[in-house]
């Protein structure tokens, strides 16, 4: 049983801007945290894959894990704005066409939607994955019925939280484009299931010459967290095209117009959180994240 950790916020303002600790990966949470406030942010997004950046483990964190990471957010003076479960990861891919193991999922994710709860956070994200091994990409018809099986029966932890569970599209997923991750969303019909939009997968998402703003209108009332990075054309980047190669850079650096998505979000009043996600930086990520921080505020002031 959890005892929840009852903490002040600072309160929400639109469009809050946070920091997504994947660009610390190769540093402890402690030290990552530390580095997110030093960068001038209030507001943090943890990476909770198994993976890439094992910041914290929420799919099976204790109480006594709960407390620490509390303490360490109070310690920094940062609020927990997301937890990122990654989702590509077997233990964490609610889409999993092995029933058992797409069971002991759904309970692994249900725990995390607790834990966030009981950190006062009320948003855990997840890429829209089913697992390549089998063959996801190829047959994304299958998957969708183990996905929509699975939030289902995450609906009772939903409703007994304040925690959103939001996905978001990705070349290798299942589904990889903007506008059907988006009607798979509405078709699971949850009122606390979301959806994602990361900037530096406008070229990898679209469907033919959809803009980032088309996109944007599309996902509607479902869009509920955006992550901020850069990124350059796909032909630009030297990969085979099945790759669907991507950056997550500084604002300005690619080709991404932020411009025209800062405007559309202002024009459909969106009023989540701007999450820097600048894990293509993770050699000079102060000075990027300190750069990008300074952007963001002035598009939004401007």
């Amino acid at each position: 049983m959890f005892i929840r950790v009852y903490r002040w916020f600072p309160p929400f303002l639109a469009m809050n801007i946070a920091l997504h600790t994947s660009a610390y990966s190769d540093h402890p949470l402690e030290h990552a945290l530390s580095c997110v406030s030093e960068a001038g942010y209030r507001f943090v997004e943890i990476a909770a894959d198994l993976t890439e950046s094992r910041h914290f483990e929420a799919h099976c964190a204790s109480p006594g894990d709960v407390t620490r990471l509390d303490r360490q957010l109070r310690d920094q003076t940062l609020s927990l704005v997301a937890v990122d479960i990654g989702g590509w990861d077997p233990e964490l891919c609610i889409a999993n066409l092995d029933e058992v193991s797409r069971r002991t999922t759904v309970e692994n994710v249900g725990h995390a939607l607790t834990v966030a709860d009981d950190l006062g956070c009320h948003l855990v994200t997840a890429h829209l994955w089913g697992l390549p091994s089998e063959g996801s990409r190829d047959r994304p018809d299958a998957f969708r019925e183990p996905f929509l099986r699975s939030i289902a029966e995450l609906s009772g932890t939903l409703d007994r939280s304040r925690v959103n569970l939001n996905l978001m599209p990705h070349p290798g997923g299942f589904i990889e484009t903007s506008n059907p991750t988006v009607d798979l969303i509405r078709e699971a019909a949850h009122p606390q299931v979301g959806y994602t939009f990361g900037t530096s997968h406008a070229f990898v998402i679209a469907q033919g010459s959809q803009t980032a703003e088309e996109m944007i209108r599309y996902a509607g009332e479902t869009l509920t967290h955006v992550l901020i990075s850069d990124t350059h054309h796909v032909e630009r980047i030297i990969a085979p095209p099945e790759v669907k190669a991507h950056e997550h850079t500084v604002p300005g650096s690619g080709d991404v117009d932020f411009s025209s998505i800062v405007a559309t979000l202002l024009d459909i009043d969106y009023d989540g959180v701007l999450c820097v996600h600048l894990i293509s930086e993770r050699d000079r990520i102060d000075r990027a994240a300190r750069r990008t921080k300074d952007l963001i505020e002035e598009w939004i002031d401007a």
